[in-house]
């Protein structure tokens, strides 16, 4: 049985950087493959498999370029064309047999097919795979409740099971009375993602003890709309309330595998959007492993990909409002009408939401609506009353409105209860450019660069706090170690340039004054340059 950790590594780096960095490329590719497997390679590492995939077509012969068959099989299974990597792998079978990923495909297809005798030999062969253990175990369970075992014999298979989960309870639903009080004051006690606490309602929902216990549906993410979905559980597009057929189950199973594997660092993204891929295979109605595919691409910074997989989600979903305000999250800074509409859209049918509110809230408070956006803030801190990120803000705006006093007390009333780094670094800075207590502000930004020594911006404000008490020097440095985290930052290169001019350095200050203008510098900011240029050059 193969190292999974190997495999992993050679599955995510070794087909996207073996070629380009082998100088001598005529030894395993024609010219025309070689393209092919340069831009391949390139979209796979960048995150667009599909891209690779429709590069790396049947019309290619791989049958000398091995690396470019394995980076064919391997997109397409990222992408979740099985089929087409099941083909691809039977034309090519000498190529394609040296791993735990080559079964994939049969894996999917035997199980989307509901052949679980024929799965379970390949998931056992393939066991190595992060997750595929437990996997197989449930798809062991599943076959012997398909059998005619006995009623006996399921409940002792049941009762050997170790700390069973809300995927054992399912499968053995109709096999025989299960004690639901002791079930779920265990599952009670667990970490239940998503995905599990709909099973769970549903569970519930059928043995009609949901409305007593409403833990599960209240333990989601304040991005589900909680209240709405109690109120619709009964919904004919409730794809839970029904006992889930064995392929809901399997694909829900694998999205809870991505999910949880998605906490480990040693875990490349490819896995986690092949098990995703496979859940979607299996069970399209599912949705969620839409959403979740897109959390992935957005954090690889693929916005048009991410927003794809959004897009795909129906109105009816219960995952649709978390995509709504996903999807909101990515085209904010990118389409501005477009995030506009779409927040319009979550206010009309959302508005009881706290992170429809919130986006509301952060809406207006970046559009100089503060007071507006305070409102909102003091709102939603009635529900969640220690959210020191909605504290944070709410105090950010007060400091907008000049009304100091009072969000000077926020901001050490979250520094009091947590050290948050972030609030040290606002409040230090905001002391700075009023010149009040810089010894204080020192004090305050040194405590949030023990918490992230390497954060830019944090450095900008240790910067300028030298600069206001006239360390020039200190100053410089710190500010050059910022730009160089944070290159186009016109804010700190507009701080560099001013320590600078202090020093007498006028040409480097002027370099780094035209420079912020040509950056992310705003309205204000820029008239501020360019009045400061226009001053100082006449001197």
């Amino acid at each position: 049985m193969k190292n999974y950790q190997n495999t992993l590594y050679f599955f995510l780096l070794l087909f996207i950087v073996s070629c380009t960095i082998n100088k001598n490329y005529n030894v395993k590719y024609n010219n025309t493959n070689l393209g092919k497997y340069l831009a391949a390679s390139y979209s796979v590492q960048n995150g667009d498999s599909a891209f690779a995939s429709s590069i790396l077509t049947d019309n290619i012969d791989y049958s000398k370029d091995t690396k470019l068959a394995e980076l064919a099989f391997f997109s397409k299974i990222i992408n979740g064309e099985f089929e087409a990597a099941k083909k691809l792998k039977k034309n090519y079978p000498n190529l394609l047999d040296k791993s735990s990923f080559s079964l994939i495909p049969e894996i999917v297809i035997n199980l989307k097919n509901q052949n679980y005798e024929e799965a379970i030999k390949l998931i056992n062969i393939s066991s190595d795979l992060p997750g595929f253990k437990s996997f197989e175990q449930k798809i062991k369970n599943i076959i012997n409740v398909s059998s005619n075992l006995k009623k006996q014999d399921l409940i002792d298979i049941f009762s050997k099971i170790n700390n069973p989960d809300i995927y054992d309870l399912l499968i053995f639903e109709d096999a025989f009375e299960i004690s639901d009080s002791v079930i779920i004051d265990k599952l009670n006690k667990k970490y239940q993602s998503e995905i599990n606490n709909f099973l769970i309602s549903g569970y519930l929902y059928r043995k009609k003890l949901l409305e007593k216990n409403n833990y599960f549906m209240n333990n989601l993410h304040r991005d589900f709309d909680k209240k709405k979905i109690i109120q619709n559980f009964n919904s004919e597009e409730n794809i839970f309330k029904k006992k889930p057929s064995f392929s809901l189950l399997i694909s829900s199973y694998l999205t809870e595998i991505a999910i949880r594997n998605s906490q480990n660092k040693n875990i490349p993204s490819s896995y986690l959007k092949m098990l995703l891929e496979m859940s979607n295979f299996i069970y399209p109605e599912l949705e969620f492993p839409n959403y979740y595919l897109a959390k992935i691409f957005a954090q690889e910074n693929n916005a048009d990909l991410a927003v794809k997989k959004l897009e795909i989600i129906s109105k009816n979903s219960f995952v649709y409002l978390p995509s709504l305000l996903n999807k909101y999250k990515i085209i904010k800074n990118l389409d501005q009408t477009n995030s506009k509409n779409i927040l319009d859209i979550m206010i009309k049918r959302y508005s009881q939401n706290i992170s429809v509110q919130y986006e509301l809230a952060d809406y207006y408070r970046k559009t100089e609506q503060c007071s507006k956006a305070i409102d909102i803030f003091n709102e939603i801190l009635k529900i969640e009353k220690d959210n020191y990120r909605f504290q944070f803000f709410k105090a950010s705006c007060l400091e907008k409105l000049d009304l100091w006093e009072e969000s000077k007390k926020v901001f050490n009333d979250i520094i009091t209860k947590n050290k948050d780094p972030y609030a040290l670094n606002y409040l230090s800075y905001s002391m700075t450019i009023r010149n009040e207590n810089l010894n204080l502000a020192l004090q305050l930004i040194n405590e949030a660069l023990k918490k992230e020594p390497n954060n830019g911006y944090f450095l900008d404000t240790l910067g300028w706090v030298q600069f206001k008490k006239k360390e020039y020097k200190l100053a410089v440095k710190n500010l050059q170690r910022a730009v160089s985290i944070q290159p186009n930052s016109s804010e700190i290169m507009d701080h560099l340039g001013d320590c600078y001019y202090k020093m007498g350095r006028k040409k480097e200050a002027f370099f780094e004054w035209n420079r912020a203008l040509i950056f992310d510098a705003d309205e204000n900011l820029k008239q501020k340059i360019e009045k400061k240029i226009k001053l100082y050059e006449t001197n």
